[in-house]
């Protein structure tokens, strides 16, 4: 609740993520991250987001942040009919996020581009979430609108001239919209204690599940994360 954030201003924990890749040859991954949390004053760490509150009025707010970019996956699943293209590098995201709390509902809108060595591509998404509480859960199904720019999509699911193969053809798709359904659920317990669980299922453009590379349309991610507050 809103005394406890007051209170605990300062987070450490650990982040566990399951999530079936859509590459072709890909295999299903699950990995391990440190998650820390803190707030001075507008600054704010959450996970690998550092950011800040750049204004905040009763309902409504702008943040702005830096953050790793967790898009597309960089290593391709680890598949090995793919393990001969380039490597791909992890993007730092710039990103601008409004927000605007109603009694039914969140709505978000974000902005970002890579500023780092990956894509180079921009992206925007809009987010409506539903906040409720159950038996001590704070419990938020949500949807979610995603474009990505052709940039994005080219570096992660095209196919370059120095990459077509007999079973693998030159393909550069263009921007495209993703859709993404989520929950997420929260349980506090002795101040100090919070457990995270959080489910969604992402359906991809037709310029990512046209991809030669690509043998899945949707993917599904779970994750689980313990944060202590002191």
């Amino acid at each position: 609740d809103d005394n406890d954030g007051d209170e605990y201003k300062y987070g450490l924990g650990a982040f566990v993520m399951a999530q079936a890749s859509i590459f072709a040859g890909g295999k299903d991954e699950v990995e391990v991250y440190p998650w820390i949390q803190a707030e001075w004053g507008h600054f704010f760490v959450n996970g690998p987001s550092l950011g800040i509150l750049v204004r905040e009025r009763d309902n409504w707010g702008v943040l702005a942040s830096l953050e790793l970019d967790f898009t597309g996956d960089t290593d391709r699943g680890d598949s090995q009919q793919l393990s001969d293209m380039n490597e791909l590098n992890e993007a730092v995201l710039a990103s601008i996020q409004m927000f605007y709390v109603t009694d039914r509902g969140e709505i978000d809108f974000t902005i970002g581009s890579d500023i780092g060595v990956g894509h180079k591509g921009y992206m925007a998404s809009f987010n409506y979430g539903y906040p409720m509480e159950f038996r001590g859960w704070e419990i938020e199904p949500s949807i979610e609108i995603g474009w990505s720019s052709k940039e994005i999509n080219r570096y992660f699911y095209g196919v370059s001239e120095m990459e077509v193969r007999a079973n693998r053809p030159f393909y550069q798709p263009n921007a495209g919209m993703n859709y993404e359904l989520g929950l997420s659920a929260m349980y506090s317990f002795d101040q100090r204690h919070s457990i995270l669980v959080e489910v969604e299922n992402t359906i991809y453009s037709s310029e990512i599940r046209n991809s030669p590379i690509v043998s899945n349309s949707n993917a599904f991610v779970a994750s689980s994360a313990y944060i202590y507050h002191f």
